[in-house]
């Protein structure tokens, strides 16, 4: 028990349960309506409701089908609540320390607050909170103190477990968690975002960037000729060309092979072939597009260990 529940228990005031006991009643609505009437003193602390007999207000049962109002006042004692509902208004009015007054939250906006502050709704940091309901931290973690909230607690407020019956509980509860779910599935969508776009601007900036220009300044600057093509009459055609098994980097020395080769002897192979399909190809006038296949060896090995897909060791060109 804390210092100031030591404190009401000392002034005569009883917790919910005790307090049905204490004067015989089994339904808290009861002792709700005692209050209203003036015969019994409430107060808030620590998410919890006590109830204090008023002195020469006699405690008795209200007659049946009588309305009465529902409406929490603040005690003018030195005991009083740090917040309390009007059920006329339907708000609550909570004392912030910091700024020395009481501050009128409409009952929605309080009972989304409940929920977003407990571990069983969207269990959000008083920083969270703070962001959310466009307030400072520090007016946040005055109100959450006033309050008597921790993140322990379910996400119901007082008023909702009275009046609510347990079905409407239920079904508040199972929307809650499927709220809390989207929030945490769109945050952790926002945050893997994040990570990936740091991750990209850091290879942007510590790789990518660095060797573009480093090629913009080494690469050799090509003036690629334009083929002439005569006017020839007939089909049209599309030219594909798939030269393949060129081994570029492979080395065979003319002392071992009868056929020597290297990556200048690929090279100028393949300009040499190249040379004379176009050539042949003035025959049938300009196609309409190339087609280049690439791939099959084109290159003799496929990774930095200098070995095949397979693992296969290579003879290869090294300067």
């Amino acid at each position: 028990m804390t210092d100031k529940a030591t404190s009401l228990s000392k002034q005569g005031f009883f917790e919910t349960q005790e307090a049905l006991r204490e004067f015989g009643v089994s339904d808290a609505r009861t002792l709700r309506k005692w209050a209203t009437k003036g015969k019994l003193d409430r107060v808030h602390h620590a998410g919890k409701v006590f109830f204090k007999r008023v002195s020469s207000a006699p405690v008795s049962a209200p007659p049946k089908n009588r309305s009465t109002t529902k409406m929490f006042k603040i005690a003018k004692n030195s005991s009083r609540p740090t917040y309390s509902y009007n059920d006329e208004t339907n708000t609550y009015n909570v004392f912030i320390k910091g700024e020395g007054t009481f501050y009128e939250i409409a009952a929605e906006t309080f009972r989304e607050m409940k929920e977003d502050y407990s571990e069983e709704g969207s269990y959000l940091s008083i920083a969270e909170m703070a962001a959310k309901y466009c307030q400072t931290q520090k007016w946040v973690a005055d109100f959450v103190k006033s309050v008597g909230w921790t993140h322990k607690e379910d996400i119901f407020t007082d008023e909702e477990i009275l009046d609510l019956s347990p079905s409407a509980l239920l079904e508040k509860k199972v929307l809650s968690e499927r709220k809390a779910l989207k929030e945490k599935m769109d945050k952790a969508g926002r945050n893997r975002l994040a990570k990936d776009a740091e991750k990209w601007n850091a290879l942007q900036e510590s790789l990518v960037e660095p060797i573009g220009e480093i090629l913009s300044n080494i690469s050799p600057s090509y003036s690629v000729p334009k083929i002439e093509f005569p006017k020839v009459d007939g089909k049209k055609y599309i030219c594909m060309v798939t030269p393949t098994d060129l081994h570029y980097g492979k080395y065979a020395s003319s002392l071992e092979s009868d056929v020597p080769w290297d990556r200048d002897i690929c090279e100028k192979l393949l300009l040499k072939k190249t040379a004379e399909i176009l050539a042949e190809l003035k025959r049938y006038g300009a196609p309409e597009y190339f087609v280049v296949g690439v791939g099959s060896d084109w290159m003799h090995i496929d990774n930095f260990q200098m070995v095949t897909t397979k693992g296969t060791p290579t003879s290869r060109q090294v300067y």
